[in-house]
C-alpha cells in the first residue's frame, strides 16, 4: 500500500524525459522500491528474527535519498545519512545496510571516485549486511574488492522488467567474515578460496546493529551459535561482541609483560627472545609463559596482566548453574557462558529425571540443570615476525571412542587484543585455522595413517576442511578443543606482535594436565 508522500521518490531514476527508451510510472519505481526493501526484510529475518524493525539502522549515502528516507520511515527502520567524516573508532560497523542514493547513470569519472573509498564504506556495514544499489554499478563494486562480497547475487531489478536495462537496482551481501587468504601458500593453484569462505559463512553468527551496540546477542544468534558450535567444532561470532577498548587494554597489558620477560632473559640468561624468537635452547615452560615454537608464546601471567584482571580474575573459577555472568573480562560474558553450558550440556528432557546420581555430594537432584564449569584466567597466545605454520593438533583427545562425539567438555573462547592497522598486515599477522567438523571422529579418522600426523595432513583433508577466520577485534570464536587446528605463521612486514586473548572453559571433574602453577617463575613473589 502507497501513501501520495512516496510520489515521485523514484526520481533518481531521471525524468521520463531524459530518458525516453526506458519510460517508467512512479507506480512501477514504487513496486520495485518495495521488492527491495521487501527482500531487505526478509534477509534480515532470516538472519535474526530477534530483531524489530524499529532497531535496525540503514545508512544513505549520495544527494538523491528522499525517496529512501520515506520508504524506510514506512516501515519504522531507521535511517542516518553516512558520515564518513567521523567513522567509528577502530573499524567497528555502523548500519545493517547501506543504500547507495545515486541516480543510475553515473560516468566512469564518479564511479572511479566512488570506487576509491568504497572499502572504508564497506567496514560501516556491519558482516553478513546488504548494500543497495545502481545496477550499473554492482559488477564494479563486486571487482572492486572481491573478498568483501558473497559472490551469490541476491536481486537485480530493472524497470520495465529488461534485462538489457541498466537503470534498476541491486542487493550485494558483504560476507560474513574474512578469510587470511594470504597464509597457507603451499595450498595448491587450484585450491576452492569460495568453497572455504562458505564453510567460514557456515559457522558464523553475525551481530546485527542492535547486538552490536547492546553487546548482547539475541536468543536466536544463541541458539545458532550452539549449533554452529555443536555442527562444526567451532562458531565465529562476527560483528563485535566485546567492547573492542576492554580488549585493547587486555592487549597492551599483555605485550608488556612480555617486554618485560624479554628483558629479563636478556639480563639473565643473554637470551635475545624477539631475535631469536626462543625463551631458552629447550622448549620452556614458566609459570607465567611457556612456548613450543619459535616467535609464538602463550602468556598467562604477568604484573600488569594480573593488575587489570584484579584478584578474582588471577584464578580459575567454578561457576555453578546459579552463576549466569561475572565482572570478569571475555570469561563473565553471560552469553558466550550460556553459549558454552548449552553445548556441554544438552538436555533431554525425557531422559534427565532420571538422574538420581545428581543428588550426590548436595547436588541438586535431576533437575535437567547445567552441570557446574570451570573458566581459566584469561591469556593470550603473542606471535611476532618469524612465526611459521604451527603443526597440526587437537587441545584434548576425546573421552572415549565409540561415538563420532559426546558433548564437548573443553571449549576455548579467542578475540584479538589489537587492532591491526596497517591494512596489508590484517591477513599476514595469523591467527587459528581450523579443520570444519573435524571435532568428529568419524571425520578424522576418514583420514587416518601416517600422513595425518604430518604438519600438513592429506591433499583432500585441507581442501574440503580448512578455515582460516581472520577475527576482527570485538569479534569471537570459541571451539571444541578436540577439532585440529594450527596457529597461521606471523609473516607481517611492519614488526607487529599479535596478541589473541584466550579462556578455557572445561567441564568442573575435567583436569587439564597444562598446570603451569607449580613450575619456575620469571616474575619474583613480589612483582606478580
Amino acid at each position: 500500500m502507497k501513501n501520495d508522500s512516496e510520489e515521485g521518490a523514484w526520481d533518481v531514476f531521471g525524468s521520463e524525459e531524459d530518458d525516453s527508451s526506458h519510460s517508467t510510472t512512479n507506480d512501477d519505481r514504487n513496486d520495485s522500491s518495495a521488492v527491495l526493501l521487501q527482500q531487505l526484510t526478509q534477509i534480515w529475518m532470516l538472519q535474526n528474527a530477534g530483531v524489530r524493525l524499529s532497531e535496525r539502522i540503514v545508512g544513505l549515502h549520495g544527494d538523491e535519498s528522499a525517496m529512501w528516507n520515506t520508504a524506510l520511515a514506512e516501515r519504522e527502520i531507521q535511517a542516518e545519512q553516512v558520515d564518513h567524516a567521523t567513522p567509528k573508532p577502530f573499524r567497528q560497523p555502523s548500519y545493517d545496510a547501506v543504500i547507495l542514493c545515486l541516480a543510475p547513470d553515473q560516468n566512469s569519472d564518479e564511479i572511479h571516485s566512488l570506487l576509491k573509498n568504497f572499502r572504508r564504506m564497506v567496514r560501516m556495514v556491519v558482516p553478513g549486511g546488504i548494500i543497495i544499489l545502481p545496477s550499473n554499478i554492482r559488477q564494479a563494486i563486486i571487482e572492486s574488492s572481491k573478498e568483501d562480497w558473497m559472490y551469490s547475487e541476491l536481486t537485480s531489478l530493472q524497470q520495465n522488467n529488461d534485462p538489457t536495462d541498466s537503470s534498476g537496482w541491486g542487493l550485494v551481501q558483504r560476507r560474513f567474515c574474512s578469510i587470511q587468504w594470504k597464509t597457507c601458500r603451499w595450498l595448491p593453484s587450484h585450491y576452492d578460496l569460495e568453497a572455504e569462505y562458505e564453510r567460514a559463512r557456515q559457522a558464523t553468527v553475525t551481530l546485527s546493529m542492535s547486538e552490536h551496540n547492546q553487546r548482547k546477542l539475541t536468543t536466536q544468534s544463541i541458539q545458532r551459535a550452539i549449533k554452529a558450535l555443536q555442527q562444526f567444532g567451532y562458531c565465529i561470532l562476527s560483528g563485535g561482541l566485546i567492547h573492542p577498548e576492554q580488549s585493547k587494554l587486555y592487549g597492551q597489558a599483555v605485550l608488556s609483560d612480555l617486554q618485560q620477560v624479554a628483558d629479563i632473559l636478556r639480563q639473565e640468561n643473554g637470551l635475545q627472545l624477539f631475535e631469536s624468537g626462543a625463551i631458552s635452547e629447550e622448549a620452556a615452560v614458566y609459570r607465567e609463559i611457556s612456548q613450543r615454537e619459535h616467535f609464538r608464546v602463550d602468556i598467562r601471567h604477568g604484573p600488569a596482566m594480573e593488575k587489570l584482571r584484579g584478584p578474582s580474575g588471577n584464578v580459575s573459577r567454578t561457576m555453578t548453574a546459579l552463576e549466569n555472568e561475572t565482572n570478569d573480562f571475555l570469561r563473565g560474558n553471560a552469553d558466550l557462558l550460556e553459549i558454552i553450558r548449552r553445548v556441554m550440556n544438552p538436555v533431554n528432557k525425557t531422559l534427565s529425571p532420571g538422574n538420581f546420581g545428581r543428588y550426590n555430594f548436595e547436588g541438586r537432584g535431576p533437575d535437567g540443570s547445567f552441570q557446574d564449569v570451570r573458566m581459566g584466567p584469561v591469556g593470550a597466545i603473542v606471535t611476532w615476525p618469524g612465526a611459521t605454520d604451527q603443526a597440526l593438533h587437537a587441545d584434548t583427545p576425546h573421552l572415549f571412542e565409540h561415538m563420532a562425539a559426546l558433548p564437548a567438555h573443553y571449549i576455548n573462547v579467542f578475540t584479538p587484543g589489537s587492532m591491526i592497522v596497517n591494512e596489508d598486515d590484517a591477513h599476514k599477522v595469523g591467527q587459528t585455522a581450523f579443520l570444519h567438523q573435524s571435532h568428529k571422529l568419524d571425520v578424522t579418522a576418514k583420514y587416518e595413517g601416517s600422513s595425518l600426523y604430518s604438519s600438513f595432513g592429506t591433499a583432500e583433508m585441507w581442501r574440503k576442511h580448512l578455515v582460516r577466520p581472520q577475527l576482527n577485534i570485538g569479534d569471537v570464536v570459541l571451539f571444541d578443543c578436540r577439532i585440529l587446528h594450527f596457529g597461521l605463521p606471523n609473516e607481517s612486514e611492519h614488526n607487529t606482535f599479535r596478541p589473541l586473548l584466550y579462556t578455557n572453559v572445561t567441564m568442573h571433574w575435567f583436569h587439564d594436565p597444562k598446570n603451569w602453577d607449580n613450575e619456575k617463575r620469571i616474575f619474583g613473589c613480589n612483582e606478580s
